[in-house]
């Protein structure tokens, strides 16, 4: 069974990573939706070991039939979920109503995750029929998904296809299962050879297959590929270019947004040499701000498939004007905010990324980042940036988002000016800025700069417009906190955002405002402190209370380490394979661990070590409210992070499968338990906790939720 068990994990891990990315990007890079894709998971997991029917104790063909279906029928539903908005009549950029997307969000992942679900508590009951154990099985489970995990993120590193992982994995799963069988029946082996052979085929054939099924949503396209940040697509119509990140418009040939964040910014200083541009690394900006004629100019971009795909698309001006040295503009593979803790200077400082509307962006408009901007200005330094306003109706959760970044941006620069036109430009400096157009009209006329849009004319539109005079009051009159790495208050507005699109009855649901963040733990603590006084009731119902406090906590310290770092590295999506496998090795280990302990143990003792792993859980979570930064200050520490906060947890469920003697059915039901405790804590952590009271607050409620379970054993 220990084979069947790794391949559960390794499954698991394959079809979360393949279909979470997939739904990602066909619902335009949403975290909600991601979030509730791993719910969906993990409650269908939890539903199949809860509840599948009896096994055949002698006949393993029920647990065969999954492990062979789940992956052959991977690629199928990544086939399905790129072709679904275009049978359900979408057009490319425009969304789904939300019943068509959550439908197809369920109809992706519950099939499989009920599927691996049952095949878990099937396996799990032939390894405590052999004289095993839940915790062991449990614990060699997770290393399969740990391993999986690694070869995921090497896979990705090296540039490898979603839909060619997909393939991949399903085939060499299939392969080896029916390998497997060959030591029992010689038939079996006739069939892995031609199987190995056409999986070969698959794989080879997989690139020309994603490119076709990319074209589905994306007519006219020149090219696409997978990077470790998303899925990047470049379409054309003639002369035109258009480049999509996750199926978002990222950039377009035209795009006057680029030019006026280039002309207002550098015309708010005198004489700018050193400019310095954080994301956005496509030609049309760098070539508007040539035109002022810097010394040099350096662009910094994370993704290079964005940078490569960028330099082959959008352009409008021609390439460069004649007299632009070759090496004006410098491209920077690298994090924007840690290319900040370079000692150099800048004149002007452009924030070129897309706007807040996630974890990864929304760290490009807090107050740490522009505190970390204002370090590398040069005296009389600007830093430009698009605010995330629309140019007519203001919903007040946009302007309450916009708010925020005001308000980080006040924290930080004495001289904050907002300049509403096309788009919505902050300016910002240590300086006094211009408070009318004529320093900007002239400094136009003085450069000799002719730009399509930004001209004499719409610069006295832009600071002599009704906009000009309310907007700023309406800003800084809001009752929004300051924008924070610890408290990201853009994040949870962009989800209500999002869901007002479907749900107008959203637009008036704002708990940024209406529960402050103290109010958030007070309720959540209340409501930990009444599920623990309920376990209390009866003792099966305390080994499932523990092992869900388990699944609890893990998941929250592990959503906390994952936002420090993304926070402060910005390689989460290119390290997370890693961090992953660090946790889930930690969750073996610790499993397994306990697991072969449960064997001598002692009543007394277990409740012991019980106590001490609750304890060892709210020490960690003390640490993270106290020094989360030291927990994420590298790759290295957030693995070793992950890795303690793993084991913990890992033997902290493996003490709960100790508790008693369990059955199959007893044993499905303290996974569902574990697996659910994690559901919840995921989709609180993120949603409600992390914005509403910041990550300090929700580390402090592990650690009392940790200490108040001691009561439990």
């Amino acid at each position: 069974m220990s084979l069947s068990l790794i391949l559960i994990g390794v499954l698991s891990l394959l079809c979360q990573v393949v279909l979470l990315r997939e739904l990602n990007v066909a619902f335009y890079g949403v975290e909600l939706v991601y979030l509730l894709a791993l719910t969906s998971w993990m409650l269908g997991t939890a539903a199949g070991a809860a509840f599948a029917p009896p096994r055949w104790p002698a006949d393993p063909r029920r647990l065969t039939a999954v492990l062979v279906g789940v992956p052959a029928l991977l690629p199928l539903a990544v086939i399905g979920i790129r072709g679904s908005r275009g049978w359900l009549g979408a057009v490319p950029g425009a969304y789904l109503p939300i019943d068509l997307q959550l439908g197809i969000l369920l109809a992706a992942t519950l099939p499989p995750a009920i599927a691996l679900g049952m095949a878990f508590r099937w396996a799990a009951a032939r390894a405590l029929s052999e004289g095993g154990n839940l915790g062991r099985a449990y614990g060699v489970e997770s290393a399969g998904f740990a391993a999986a995990g690694g070869l995921a993120t090497l896979a990705f590193h090296l540039g490898a296809q979603t839909f060619t992982v997909a393939t991949a994995g399903g085939s060499a799963a299939l392969v080896a299962l029916l390998f497997t069988l060959a030591a029992r029946r010689r038939t079996w082996f006739w069939l892995a050879i031609p199987a190995a052979a056409a999986g070969g085929w698959l794989i080879l054939a997989s690139g020309e297959v994603d490119r076709r099924l990319t074209a589905w949503n994306h007519p006219g396209l020149v090219a696409t590929a997978d990077s470790p940040y998303g899925r990047i697509t470049s379409v054309g119509l003639g002369s035109q270019r258009a480049i999509f990140e996750n199926d978002v418009l990222a950039f377009e040939s035209g795009d006057v947004e680029q030019e006026v964040l280039a002309h207002v910014t550098a015309l708010q200083h005198p004489l700018p040499k050193q400019v310095l541009v954080l994301g956005g690394a496509v030609r049309q900006l760098q070539d508007e701000l040539a035109l002022h004629h810097p010394s040099a100019i350096t662009v910094v971009e994370q993704d290079e498939v964005l940078v490569e795909m960028g330099r082959a698309g959008p352009c409008v001006r021609p390439p460069a004007p004649a007299t632009r040295p070759a090496a004006l503009v410098k491209v920077v593979i690298d994090d924007p905010r840690q290319f900040l803790h370079a000692p150099d200077r800048y004149d002007l400082i452009l924030v070129g990324t897309g706007p807040p509307d996630s974890g990864l962006s929304n760290r490009f408009y807090t107050r740490e980042f522009f505190e970390a901007c204002a370090r590398r200005l040069a005296p009389g330094g600007v830093l430009g940036l698009t605010l995330p306003l629309p140019d007519a109706f203001l919903a007040p959760h946009v302007l309450r988002r916009a708010a925020s970044i005001v308000a980080a941006l006040d924290a930080v620069f004495p001289n904050v000016e907002i300049l509403p036109g096309t788009s919505t430009l902050a300016v910002a400096s240590g300086r006094p800025l211009p408070k009318d157009e004529t320093m900007p009209i002239a400094r136009l006329e003085q450069r000799g700069i002719e730009p399509r849009l930004v001209r004499a004319r719409y610069l006295r539109y832009l600071y002599r417009g009704e906009r000009r005079q309310t907007l700023p009051a309406r800003l800084r009159a809001a009752d929004v906190p300051p924008n924070t790495d610890v408290r990201p208050i853009c994040y949870q507005y962009a989800l209500l955002i999002w869901l007002a699109r479907f749900v107008p009855a959203a637009h008036g649901f704002d708990l940024v405002t209406a529960a402050p963040g103290a109010a958030v733990t007070w309720w959540t603590a209340l409501a930990a402190a009444v599920f623990l006084a309920l376990v209390r009731l009866r003792p099966a119902w305390r080994t499932a209370g523990l092992a869900l406090v388990a699944g609890f906590a893990g998941m929250v310290l592990e959503t906390l380490v994952l936002l420090r770092y993304q926070a402060s590295r910005g390689a989460l999506f290119v390290d997370i394979g890693l961090l992953v496998t660090a946790f889930m090795a930690g969750l073996s280990v610790g499993s397994w661990g306990a697991g072969r302990a449960a064997a001598v143990h002692r009543a007394g003792l277990l409740r012991a070590v019980t106590c001490a792993l609750l304890a060892g859980v709210a020490a960690v979570a003390a640490l993270s409210a106290l020094r989360g930064d030291l927990l994420a200050a590298s790759l290295g520490h957030a693995a070793i992070s992950l890795a303690a906060v793993g084991l913990l947890v890992g033997a902290l469920f493996g003490c709960a499968a100790a508790r008693q003697p369990l059955g199959e059915r007893g044993a499905g039901r303290l996974y569902a338990a574990d697996v659910i405790g994690g559901a919840v804590g995921s989709l609180a952590a993120t949603v409600l906790l992390v914005p509403l009271a910041g990550l300090e607050a929700t580390a402090l409620l592990v650690a009392a939720v940790a200490l108040a379970t001691l009561t439990i054993p």
